[in-house]
């Protein structure tokens, strides 16, 4: 199931870059953009086939159990009684799923309050080579090809370093045409897409 994920620091060594295509974008990440950017993880991980997977794990260790049991009495198994664990299987893994959505919430708050790299003004810029990010607590320079995943949500740009690790952009920072751009350099350099639920892609 979703759990909490560590939000990414931008810190490192600064490595040259070629003059920048972009802009230098300086902002400031608040509580609600860290939210966002959780909830945009979220979306990443509970995926379709999660769900499905999860079901199936549910409903085949009830099956087991109650196959058990009833071979135990010396009954035949009641194969009703079987398919109607399913539904069961399914509404608790909703459950489930929708407890970490709404955790994701506390959790964005916590990271936002603990994480000193996440307050404080940052600067992005990047080329065709990669992307730059500066934070009150260092810089780095990222290749594009060193992303493990992106994933376009409805108000950030998740760049991953890790399942689990990101550096997050929120849309209201970035000019027009600059999610267009970021996804275009990933997809050139062989990064896979991380759709929405598994199957919501980017339309940029």
């Amino acid at each position: 199931m979703p759990k909490g994920l560590f939000l990414c620091a931008f810190a490192g060594k600064t490595k040259l870059m070629k003059a920048p295509t972009s802009p230098n974008i300086h902002y400031a990440l608040s509580e609600n953009d860290i939210i966002a950017a959780q909830r945009a993880w979220w979306m990443g991980a509970a995926r379709w086939q999660s769900f499905i997977k999860f079901v199936a794990i549910l409903w085949g260790v009830y099956a087991v159990m109650l196959v058990g049991l009833d071979l135990y009495a010396g009954e035949q198994p009641n194969m009703m009684v079987l398919l109607g664990v399913l539904p069961v299987s399914a509404v608790i893994v909703v459950i489930l799923f929708a407890f970490g959505f709404l955790q994701s919430k506390r959790r964005a708050r916590r990271a936002y309050r603990e994480h000193k790299a996440l307050t404080g003004e940052h600067i992005v810029s990047w080329n065709d080579e990669g992307i730059l990010f500066t934070s009150p607590i260092g810089s780095s320079t990222l290749p594009w090809s060193g992303f493990y995943g992106w994933l376009d949500g409805p108000e950030t740009l998740l760049l991953y370093q890790t399942h689990m690790m990101f550096n997050p952009l929120p849309k209201a920072i970035l000019p027009p045409g600059a999610v267009s751009a970021i996804a275009n350099r990933l997809r050139d350099a062989g990064v896979p897409e991380r759709e929405r639920f598994g199957f919501i892609r980017s339309d940029a």
